[in-house]
């Protein structure tokens, strides 16, 4: 006698579709790397950006935590996108009863 089999649990919470989770994740990526940039250049105290603030060490710090914020972003794009991929496809009745409507 086999044992029985256990059931996976998996949490399949999808918000938005394959084309919004990829532009999110581009813009995720450009985010990250643009924060980085102005981080670096404000922390090593640029004289074109320097001018602009009164603590530029202060303002690298929230640049970074910003590209923090958009890593995070960038994982949950990425997670919508695994789980669209992996969704089934809907039956063709289906999308006959949307075009109707």
């Amino acid at each position: 006698m086999a044992p029985p089999e256990k059931k996976k649990f998996q949490l399949s919470i999808r918000f938005c579709g394959p084309k919004c989770s990829s532009c999110c994740m581009v813009f995720s990526i450009w985010g990250i790397l643009m924060l980085i940039v102005l981080g670096i250049l404000f922390k090593v105290k640029t004289v074109s950006l320097f001018e602009d603030t009164d603590d530029s060490s202060k303002t690298g710090t929230n640049c970074f935590i910003a590209a923090g914020i958009y890593a995070g972003t960038l994982l949950l794009s990425l997670c919508q996108r695994k789980l669209n991929q992996n969704r089934p496809a809907a039956p063709a009745h289906q999308y006959a009863m949307d075009s109707e409507a």
